[in-house]
């Protein structure tokens, strides 16, 4: 199957992109995980610490999408759609929230995708670590400077690794597996890989 597929989408694709940004937005936004962050972040290394242990639970439904529809695509429009909407919400880092989401899940869509989407939970992980590490290594923490310097960023990158990779990636593929076995939505089979 030619690369161009991932961003083919038909009106299901489109469907699950958009529910799934708004189940998204609406448990961050009504847990207040942005102020939490921010609350978190000002107690210094120990509130990083611990805002990156729990921050992989925003990733979910982006990884959701892509095991149920098998398209980069997908993923990167709940990212958007996700940020879009906490921007349109009144978030202040709306925009860059947006930019960091879209960003984040090409990254763990490509690699998902040269993996054939293959659903074991190495790849999956892996998917939320590449997110993790475009998200805040190469946008969050750049844009906002590194307040602390390298004795915050080294540990919270550490910390991030492991657990945005286990909730992002992981966990969003057992919800996946789970919502396929419901049989509520039909589960798009991974294009067979060509012969070489």
């Amino acid at each position: 199957m030619p690369f161009s597929r991932n961003f083919k989408l038909n009106t299901m694709d489109i469907a699950v992109a958009v529910i799934l940004a708004v189940i998204n937005a609406a448990y961050v936004i009504a847990g207040a995980i942005g102020y939490v962050e921010k609350v978190m972040m000002a107690t210094g290394v120990l509130g990083y610490l611990a805002f990156y242990v729990i921050e992989g639970l925003m990733w979910p439904p982006m990884f959701i999408a892509g095991f149920l529809r098998k398209k980069i695509g997908v993923m990167m429009l709940v990212g958007f759609l996700f940020g879009a909407i906490r921007w349109a919400l009144g978030d202040p880092d709306g925009p860059l929230l947006t930019l960091m989401y879209t960003a984040g899940t090409a990254g763990a869509g490509l690699w998902l995708n040269y993996r054939n989407w293959k659903p074991s939970l190495p790849n999956w992980w892996v998917g939320g670590v590449i997110e993790f590490w475009i998200v805040d290594g190469l946008i969050w923490f750049p844009y906002y400077g590194f307040p602390g310097g390298m004795e915050i960023f080294v540990p919270c990158m550490l910390v991030g690794t492991v657990f945005q990779g286990l909730w992002g990636g992981i966990l969003g593929l057992w919800i996946g597996k789970a919502l396929a076995k419901t049989g509520v939505i039909e589960v798009v089979e991974a294009p067979t890989p060509p012969k070489s």
